[in-house]
This record gives C-alpha cells, structure tokens and sequence, in this order.
C-alpha cells in the first residue's frame, strides 16, 4: 500500500468521469494517470473499505489475462487532517475492442444490445471466468459477487471475445474456522443461498458461473427463464446450482473441465461416441488407461462370443455398453429424472446404483 497526499493524489490522477452505480457510497472513477515517462495512462479509481485492503494487495502481485489487473492500492491522508483516510485501487481500465467508440462495456450491457449468445460464445466465456477464478482461488480468495456486471468485455469480436472480472469488493479469504460470514454480499440471482446462512467457499463462486452461464445462453435473469437445449448443458448447469453446495461440481477447475469437454476442445471430444463414454470424459491420463483396458475387455468378449453364437455376441456388447454410456453419463439419464430427485445427490447417486444393479442382474442371471 502507498501513502499519498490529498494534493499529490488529485496532481498525479486527473478524473474525468464518475463510474459510481447508484445506492454506491463509495466512488469508482475513471482517471488519467500521468506515468513517470511522460505518458498517460487510463485507470480506474475504485474506493474500497479498509477491510479489503488486503485482498487488493494480494491481487496487486497477480496477474491474468481474465482479470483486470490491479496496479496499486493508495492510502489517501487528507491534507487537513480532520477527515479519515480513503483508501483507492487503481485497476486497469478494460476497454472493449470491437465495441462502438471503443468504451467500458459490461457483460450485461452486451448481451442487452446483443441479445443471449450462442452456445460456442457462452461457453468460450464461462471457460475464460473459470482460468480467471482459478487464480483467484490459488490465492485463497473467494470472489462472492460474480455477475453480468463484473465481467467486463476485453474483446467483441463475435469469432473472439473475451473478458476480464473485476470488483473484488465482496471478496474475502477462506477460512475453514468460520462458522458464517459476518458480512452476507452478493446480487439476487447469482449469490449462492448459502452464503446468507454459512461459510462460504470457492463452491460459492461455482454456482455464480452455473447462473451465469444460463444468463448468456437465455438473455434473462435467473429465475425468468431456464436454458433448454442440449441435455449436457442443462445437466451441467443444473450441477453447478445445486442448492447444496457438496453437491455442485468442486472446483472451478472441475466445471472448467466440462465446459471443455462440452465445447469439444479437445479432439477426442468431437468424436460422437467416444465423448459419452466415461472414461475419456475428464481428462485425466489414468483414467483415458483404465477405460482402455476395461474397453479391450468388452472387445474380446464380444469377439469370444461372436465364434459361437452371432446374436448372443451382439446382445452381449450391447448390455454392457449401454449401462456404461447412459449409467454413467449422469446427463444422459438426469433429464428423465423428476426434480426431486435431481436436486438431491444422495438420491441421485441411490438412483444410478440401482439401475446398474438392474442390468448386472439381466445381464448375468
């Protein structure tokens, strides 16, 4: 943190718009800051309570390309003494390449203009939140107020857009010693219920993404309406807003995960068979190993059995492939399941256990 006169800080940061959202107290501006070359540079002055001072520092160390990146964080004395300190980040102010007059635009000011994007869009994005809480995590921060208004756009080119996250005012450092936040932030729609009750985790920012996926896909707050097009979708973003948060994905790394294998990132991934069998799903060499063993298994099998009886062979490879692709895609059989059922994990899990019991026992007695 730096100490900075009230003189020296209206000398060095020229202000020439007020950024403040209504019911704000404290300001956020927009400034040009005269660098120590000559050259000017345009920031945002955010005023933060002092309580978060530490969380801005952390931030200052950082650096991600799908965060805006916080510079400094001042500590303004009044030149008269009688007032108390103001404390200010200076943050990088994000400027939409692409967009009329090249000004700050919001996620929700875009989709506003440009109505719900497409899936590809929506997805490219939530990838881009996820790498940006990733690191936010890593640092043992929990951001708590993701929203279409704190995702700022980088770039909107429709082929190539990008955004930043910004405001960490309703940030706060994990601790497992809490019991619940003394504070409750976050905006109606995409703040996790439990934080009104309990401690928050990173399960929290989870469920942020989950509601602000469905809110690029559909164009409309949560709660109005509800994405339904592909089931691996709708399956994913109804895991990532479970309302018990041991029941959501665990990390943004694994959502980030899903959302990749969704978006076919990888090649393996636009195969269409292969991208439902569990197994070459998560991305994880131990597990791509086991299913390919498990998989030459079923093939001599079907091989075996193919010499002595064709239709047995075909009905063989059929019994065991078919648990293993609906069974165990739980978006395969989560859009036949009524809500009360989904929305649980315990009666969920219950639900698959007793469905692969089933075919075990067709298939062997």
């Amino acid at each position: 943190m730096r100490d900075i006169s009230e003189k020296a800080f209206e000398l060095e940061f020229e202000v020439y718009r007020d950024l403040t959202p209504e019911k704000r107290e404290r300001k956020t501006l927009a400034a040009n800051h005269l660098e120590s070359d000559g050259a000017v540079l345009t920031v945002v002055l955010k005023e933060i309570d002092g309580k978060r001072i530490d969380i801005y520092e952390m931030l200052t160390r950082q650096w991600n390309p799908y965060i805006a990146e916080i510079y400094d964080v001042l500590r303004v004395t009044p030149d008269d003494g009688t007032k108390p300190y103001r404390y200010y980040a200076v943050i990088e102010y994000v400027c939409a390449r692409g967009s009329y007059e090249e000004k700050s635009l919001s996620l929700s000011q875009y989709i506003e203009k440009n109505g719900a994007l497409s899936e590809k869009q929506a997805l490219l994005l939530a990838i881009q939140i996820c790498e940006g809480l990733k690191q936010v995590h890593q640092c043992g921060l929990i951001h708590r107020d993701i929203k279409p208004d704190n995702i700022m756009m980088a770039c909107c080119f429709p082929d190539s857009l990008r955004i930043k996250i910004i405001d960490f005012g309703g940030g706060k450092q994990y601790s497992p010693y809490i019991v619940a936040d003394t504070t409750v932030v976050g905006t109606v729609g995409f703040q996790a219920p439990e934080s009104l009750l309990s401690n928050t985790t990173a399960r929290a920012d989870v469920y942020s993404v989950g509601c602000l996926l469905n809110y690029m896909l559909t164009g409309h707050e949560p709660g109005v309406a509800k994405y339904n097009g592909r089931h691996e979708l709708v399956s994913l973003i109804e895991k990532a807003t479970f309302i018990d948060p041991y029941a959501r994905y665990s990390s943004v790394e694994l959502l980030e995960r899903w959302l990749k294998h969704i978006l076919g990132e990888r090649q393996i991934d636009r195969i269409p068979v292969l991208r439902q069998i569990p197994g070459f799903r998560t991305g994880k060499v131990w597990k791509e190993i086991l299913s390919i063993f498990g998989y030459l298994f079923i093939l001599m099998a079907f091989i075996g059995t193919w010499e002595e009886d064709k239709k047995a062979a075909v009905l063989t490879l059929i019994f065991l492939t078919s648990p293993i692709v609906v069974i165990g895609n739980p978006g395969n059989i989560m859009r036949f399941l009524p809500k009360w059922c989904r929305k649980s994990a315990v009666r969920f899990f219950l639900v698959r256990a007793a469905l692969l019991f089933l075919v075990f026992v067709i298939v062997f007695l």
